[in-house]
């Protein structure tokens, strides 16, 4: 009870960076979002952690909320204000922010590719899955030598213009030329697939997008692990404080930072904080004055 009430009211005297790292959704204007569920003990409820990774090169960070609700409205309201490119996978609780004009939704390649692996797994031989997985692998032979070849984003985007527009038709023919039953496995991937087809191509017209929504899915792993060990939390209030120290902490590794020296130094300026002698901006991981934590 003692280190769980430590735990509280360290998050409690660091809502000033809360606030300020939520600030930062409206900062970037390259987001990737995705949940996980978590199982919160009162109430016996299953809830849902967001998670929201910015991949601008200046402002990296990973934001956690938590909340009992997977709909789209949760990420709705936090992103109301937010402008730029959303990359999500193909659930349908972010139509809603990809309809908006000032929004470029993209979509994600591996969650596309999952499907026809999974056809592949109960395939007796090669079929359609096959080859569509093999064409798949060729767009990522594209990302793996703008990679190697360390390009930036406008490089990036140029080839991308340049070699993925064959790739994407031959796969697209092979989508609309098969005709499976609707509810088998190659028939649910080729609807994910074709529902998907819109945002699934746009991240070749932006060079600071990735192809896939990894990055945030790794982001998203430790919680993930994390949640074998721990099973559940406790309340409402524990799982959004949780959720507050798994986004600095995963936002300081973004950032190349020992956590533990960063909540160390960060919770020895509380009190300047709330005298307003320090700007809490300045404190989050993506920002600090790293010769701080020496």
């Amino acid at each position: 009870n003692t280190i769980c009430n430590w735990f509280m009211q360290s998050g409690e005297v660091l809502e000033p960076l809360k606030i300020e790292l939520k600030e930062q959704l409206n900062r970037t204007n390259n987001l990737q979002a995705d949940e996980t569920p978590v199982k919160v003990l009162k109430d016996n409820v299953r809830g849902y952690m967001w998670g929201y990774h910015s991949l601008e090169p200046n402002n990296r960070f990973i934001l956690f909320e938590y909340n009992e609700s997977r709909s789209g409205k949760v990420a709705s309201d936090l992103l109301q204000n937010y402008q730029g490119i959303l990359q999500t996978d193909g659930y349908g609780g972010y139509n809603k922010l990809r309809s908006r004009e000032d929004i470029i939704g993209l979509g994600c390649w591996a969650h596309c590719r999952r499907h026809f692996a999974d056809v592949v797994k109960i395939s007796s031989k090669a079929g359609k899955a096959h080859e569509i997985i093999k064409w798949i692998a060729k767009l990522y032979q594209i990302e793996s030598v703008a990679r190697d070849q360390n390009m930036d984003f406008v490089h990036r985007k140029k080839l991308r213009q340049t070699e993925a527009p064959p790739i994407l038709e031959k796969i697209y023919r092979l989508l609309t030329n098969t005709s499976p039953a609707a509810k088998s496995a190659l028939g649910k991937a080729i609807n994910y697939a074709l529902n998907q087809w819109e945002h699934l191509n746009k991240y070749i017209n932006y060079g600071e997008a990735e192809i896939d929504n990894n990055l945030i899915e790794n982001q998203i792993r430790p919680f993930a692990i994390g949640r074998k060990n721990w099973m559940f939390l406790g309340n409402e209030r524990a799982a959004k404080t949780a959720a507050f120290f798994y986004s600095l902490i995963q936002s300081c590794k973004l950032n190349d930072i020992n956590p533990k020296k960063y909540l160390i130094y960060v919770l020895y300026q509380t009190r300047k904080m709330q005298r307003n002698e320090v700007d809490p901006k300045t404190l989050l991981p993506q920002f600090i004055d790293k010769t701080l934590l020496l």
